[in-house]
């Protein structure tokens, strides 16, 4: 139905001049703007649907070491969108929490004499992070003049 009958119906029982100045402010509208001068909403875009072939490559992409912020502004899909697609994959998102798991190797391994800087690369974690776990189980942390068994420590090749 035309924007036109509907505002002639909606005013019809009003007097001439209320549906004159409807009528006027149709008839002026750029879009932008209701007749009533409020700014209309902009409507929301569809989701973009990424080819089998953009989620092969985002998936390529994020394992050369690309942050699902990049891929998003990238692919112009919003991050949680990217995430869904690495998760689907199979992937294990990067900056997740660590599990209960990994945080007891975290107190076992700096308990064993291992800075927070070996610990966190062991693990694939910052040092802070690996603090504030570490920290978070009660484990009193070592005075930077402490020595560190890191020296003796041989990283697992892989």
């Amino acid at each position: 139905m035309d924007t036109l009958v509907v505002l002639a119906r909606l005013f019809s029982n009003s007097t001439p001049s209320t549906l004159t100045r409807a009528l006027h402010a149709y008839h002026n509208a750029d879009g932008t703007q209701s007749a009533f001068g409020h700014a209309f909403r902009a409507l929301p875009k569809r989701a973009k649907v990424l080819t089998p072939g953009q989620t092969q490559t985002l998936i390529k992409r994020y394992r050369g070491g690309a942050t699902v912020y990049e891929l998003g502004k990238e692919f112009e899909v919003h991050r949680t969108t990217v995430a869904e697609h690495l998760k689907k994959a199979g992937l294990s998102l990067r900056m997740q929490p660590p599990t209960q798991a990994v945080v007891n190797q975290m107190v076992e391994l700096y308990e064993s004499g291992l800075s927070l800087c070996k610990v966190g690369k062991l693990l694939g974690f910052d040092p802070e992070t690996v603090r504030r776990y570490v920290r978070g189980r009660g484990v009193p942390m070592r005075s930077a003049h402490e020595k560190t068994v890191d020296a003796h420590y041989r990283f697992p090749s892989h």
